[in-house]
């Protein structure tokens, strides 16, 4: 059916009688949205913990062991580099960021506990800050009187003391101790 009343003369535009016919010609289509994203809303096809929780296969504890190992050569072979080229950060307040390298082996979604395993396979130092994250910790050398820079790596929840799942990772090289630092 037609929804307009009258067809365009010459002496009206033709542009007037197509925007006199829209609201009937598209109110189906428009209806037919509007049932359509309203279904969508009220009766989802998974629910929201299926959506936001990661689906993945449970990790053996000898793959997290060996995901250790190989952050924690990854994390060398990158502070041997960094000295090599002379790019490592010698400040006590600066730091090398090492987040791409920590994210290959503990990934956005994972578990705390996995996360953790890594880690300390990796040799690191885990412990809870203040602001309720994960700090995992190693001290990656320097000698008696030369500077000692220090991996830490920070893994926070979605909430504060939730640690079912890991929302942000961060990592980063810094200078821990500065010998004769009073007497510069």
């Amino acid at each position: 059916m037609r929804a307009c009343l009258r067809r365009p003369t010459l002496a009206r535009p033709v542009r007037i009688a197509l925007v006199r016919c829209m609201p009937l010609k598209y109110a189906t289509l428009l209806s037919g949205l509007i049932i359509y994203c309203a279904i969508t809303i009220v009766w989802p096809a998974r629910s929201d913990a299926e959506m936001t929780a990661p689906q993945t296969v449970p990790i053996t504890a000898d793959e997290l062991r060996q995901r250790g190992k190989e952050l924690r050569a990854d994390i060398d072979a990158t502070y041997k580099q960094l000295q090599a080229s002379h790019a490592l950060s010698n400040t006590v307040n600066g730091g090398n960021d090492l987040t791409a390298v920590v994210l290959k082996y503990v990934s956005v979604g994972d578990s705390f506990a996995d996360a953790e395993a890594i880690l300390r396979a990796a040799g690191c130092v885990i412990g809870v800050s203040k602001q309720g994250s994960v700090t995992a910790a190693i001290d990656l050398g320097g000698g008696f009187l030369e500077l000692k820079h220090t991996f830490a790596a920070t893994l926070t929840p979605r909430v504060a003391g939730d640690f079912s799942a890991v929302n942000a990772v961060s990592a980063k090289i810094y200078v821990k101790y500065v010998p004769n630092a009073d007497k510069r």
